[in-house]
């Protein structure tokens, strides 16, 4: 049986209500002239003070004419000062603009930090939601400040070259050509999922770099089954209205297309999406110490070209991220001592070491065997046991079969070994709409489709908040949870 939400409509401007709220830009800044002063930690704190003494008695030693004279001189060096101050300003106004918008943008004064650098665990997870001081952060802005290290190779040179493939100058865009997606008279808009749908942009973002075009949505878009009618960005009921546009050329600039870019998705999907854009495929030779396979290159674009179709835009992470905070909209299961089910909210963020777990069920069986929910946890328990310091029997639990959950109630434990990191499971799951059946028999069995795919979202992004992963990839949603973090991931799929 499905549960029940009462989630509002994705609002049009920012989120004021609920437990999130817009936080003032503003930071007030107090500097004080002695030990006790709040300088920035990198400053040495060393006892000071000013003192104006041997100047004042400098001045009384003088003569009345001689004192107006050095005032004179001094007026007239602050003047000229000030004069030569604004004519620089003036020369370089669009650089001072450029240099205030970006400090404001970083949400500091002073320049005390003009860039966004994340260097905590709770840094990198508010800035993944845009929250707090990170509001209104573009993901390219969010992807630049992790550390590459941390990141699958030429994260940030991929990212980057996306942005600025798919975002020419504006008044460039009307002499640029444009590969036009969409579904054709053959393609059927109840035959994939929202990971299906991904990768399959994927394809076709290698088709048009590899063809010197910018990837653009057509009129009968691929993936608008996932929204309702009204949730449209530049007149297209397209996935544009929830994530970043794929391009901000407007549609009035698209003079020059590419006719064999009005494609219908092929019936048959095996080795059709393994090609990577010739100039990804140059530059990984270039810079990785080995020769990656076929398979390898596959997924790495697969993850490149997922992570900057799924830019959320700043409506869809205020959503999440009101969402998220709601205290009534997740939950926490821990066992007592006597095995009693205890039920709490679940915390913000999730504690480290927790591992994610994505059961896919559903119409899935037609495709791939169905995984059942005790192999997940006996998997999650070997990582635990083998690294105790690291993950602890703390589980996420994503699926459309609400069976899974049921079963997570009464399963505490599978192995009575203290061989581990902790003894019981700590399971988290979140309130949201499910029915075990494919995706398109969910968006039509909830109401507003928008709503449905935003709470998907949600469950997706909290998924980023765990270290670890359990899953398959025969499913394309596991394979999106994949690609989009850089952690511990343990396939139930046979090698």
């Amino acid at each position: 049986m499905a549960s029940t939400s009462t989630y509002s409509s994705i609002p049009v401007g920012p989120m004021t209500a609920g437990p999130y709220r817009r936080p003032s830009r503003i930071k007030h800044v107090s500097i004080e002239m002695d030990s006790h002063s709040p300088l920035p930690a990198y400053i040495p704190q060393r006892r000071f003070r000013l003192s104006f003494t041997p100047v004042v008695e400098a001045l009384t030693s003088i003569t009345a004419s001689h004192r107006r004279f050095l005032l004179r001189v001094v007026a007239g060096a602050v003047a000229v000062f000030l004069l030569l101050g604004l004519l620089h300003v003036g020369r370089n106004s669009e650089a001072v603009a450029e240099y205030v918008n970006g400090v404001w943008e970083t949400g500091w004064l002073g320049g005390v930090e003009e860039t966004l650098v994340l260097s905590t665990r709770i840094e990198k997870l508010e800035s993944l939601y845009g929250m707090g001081k990170y509001e209104g952060r573009s993901w390219l802005a969010h992807i630049n400040a992790l550390n590459g290290d941390n990141l699958a190779p030429l994260t940030h040179f991929t990212q980057q070259y996306l942005h600025d493939w798919q975002n020419p100058p504006l008044e460039e865009c009307s002499s640029k050509t444009f590969y036009i997606l969409e579904l054709g008279p053959n393609g059927h808009h109840d035959w994939h999922g929202l990971g299906s749908a991904v990768h399959i942009f994927g394809w076709a973002l290698r088709s048009a770099i590899d063809s010197n075009a910018i990837l653009a949505w057509g009129e009968d878009p691929l993936g608008k089954i996932f929204f309702d009618d009204a949730c449209r960005h530049d007149g297209v009921q397209s996935m544009d209205c929830v994530f970043e546009p794929i391009t901000h050329c407007p549609r009035s600039s698209f003079v020059k297309t590419i006719t064999a870019g009005i494609f219908s998705p092929p019936e048959n999907l095996t080795g059709w999406a393994r090609e990577v854009p010739a100039v990804f495929k140059q530059k990984l030779k270039e810079e990785l110490p080995f020769a990656m396979t076929a398979n390898a290159e596959m997924y790495w674009w697969r993850a490149q070209a997922a992570a900057y179709s799924l830019r959320l835009n700043q409506a869809s992470l205020e959503y999440l991220s009101a969402m998220r905070l709601n205290e009534t909209a997740h939950y926490s299961l821990n066992f007592g001592d006597a095995g009693e089910v205890i039920t709490t909210p679940m915390p913000w963020p999730l504690p480290a070491g927790t591992t994610n777990m994505h059961i896919r069920h559903g119409n899935k069986g037609s495709e791939m065997h169905l995984i059942p929910f005790r192999d997940y946890v006996a998997a999650g328990e070997r990582l635990a046991a083998l690294n105790p310091l690291s993950y602890w029997k703390g589980g996420f639990i994503s699926s459309e079969d609400a069976g899974v959950f049921e079963e997570a109630r009464a399963l505490s434990t599978l192995s009575g070994s203290e061989t581990t990191s902790n003894m019981k499971w700590t399971w988290y799951g979140s309130h949201i709409n499910r029915i075990n059946a494919g995706p398109n028999e969910q968006l039509g069995s909830f109401g507003n489709r928008t709503e449905t795919t935003l709470s998907w979202m949600s469950e997706f992004m909290i998924s980023m908040e765990c270290d670890s992963f359990i899953g398959t990839r025969g499913s394309n949603w596991n394979r999106l949870i994949d690609e989009h973090v850089y952690y511990h991931f343990l396939s139930l799929d046979p090698l």
